[in-house]
């Protein structure tokens, strides 16, 4: 997934959700013991967390950390903040952060910089296009809080095959197909939609222009073979005899999903096919009876030794 500093607007969802986001990215910079109280109804911050430190000469130690998350259309004034400093600075905290979506006043920020030093604790602020800058690093994270309508239901209609084994209705295949952007999508969703479309068989000349035009997912093969999971082939000599699979290098050959399991639910998708001239693209995954998914994905250059 790919995602830029424009696709982030937090104008789609109001403070609560914003102090979830707030939440999920602590954990994602690996803060622990976190508490989320909702609004800062609890001693004036919104999340509680610790933070664990290695250091080289005193080794391990814990830091407690008071997060103050701020969900505005409009610049952090310093009313905003001043109570909750006071209040912090009762607790035995180490640091007081401040992250917020738009960005401290003019007033907030001197205010904060002459106070500093008779605080107990030290104060850090991530505001405006630091935030982002965060959270692009986790695009999973920023296709949980802001994909569009598009991607949304691709994360959806997955969700609905991988729990409840609900393949989507062709016709919203067909506007997906029109409109989905592959950058947006995680590997295994661009798989599910290639999958579904051969799960679904669907012979295009039994419909009328009108009803359903002809359509496909070839658009996202590149972007599938760009992000292989392991070597070629993907499968041992055992799972091959199993699943009854050979394989034909350098020839264009293409497998449709073939389906076998040992336990209700437990299925897999095994497709190839060709790429260019001497390559050849393997999408591999199995569910299980428990709904986990095992996704592989390789390239076969002829000319590899």
């Amino acid at each position: 997934m790919e995602y830029r500093d424009e696709d982030i607007d937090y104008t789609r969802f109001k403070w609560q959700r914003f102090e979830e986001l707030c939440f999920d990215l602590l954990l994602k910079y690996q803060y622990y013991g976190l508490t989320w109280n909702k609004g800062g109804a609890d001693g004036g911050r919104d999340i509680e967390a610790r933070f664990g430190v290695n250091n080289p000469v005193t080794g391990f130690y814990e830091e407690k950390w008071y997060i103050e998350c701020k969900h505005y259309t409009h610049k952090v004034k310093l009313a905003a903040l001043k109570d909750k400093f006071a209040q912090a600075d009762v607790e035995q905290i180490d640091h007081f952060l401040i992250i917020t979506n738009n960005y401290l006043s003019r007033d907030t920020k001197a205010w904060i910089e002459k106070t500093k030093p008779t605080l107990k604790f030290k104060v850090h602020v991530l505001d405006g296009k630091n935030l982002n800058k965060k959270l692009l690093v986790f695009p999973e994270l920023v296709a949980e809080y802001f994909a569009d309508d598009t991607t949304r239901l691709v994360k959806d209609l997955y969700k609905q095959w991988l729990f409840h084994d609900s393949l989507p209705h062709i016709q919203t295949l067909c506007k997906l197909a029109k409109t989905i952007e592959a950058k947006h999508l995680s590997l295994i969703e661009m798989v599910f939609l290639v999958f579904v479309l051969g799960k679904l068989n669907i012979d295009f000349d039994h419909f009328d222009e009108d009803e359903l035009e002809e359509f496909n997912f070839d658009f996202l093969i590149p972007f599938i073979a760009a992000q292989p999971t392991g070597p070629f082939p993907v499968l041992s000599k055992a799972e091959q005899e199993d699943h009854h699979i050979r394989y034909t290098l350098g020839t264009s050959s293409t497998t449709w999903p073939t389906w076998k399991g040992p336990a209700v639910d437990s299925q897999f998708f095994h497709d190839l096919r060709p790429l260019g001239e001497g390559e050849l693209l393997e999408i591999y995954f199995e569910r299980n009876m428990h709904k986990q998914l095992d996704l592989r994905v390789a390239v076969f250059e002829q000319t590899a030794k």
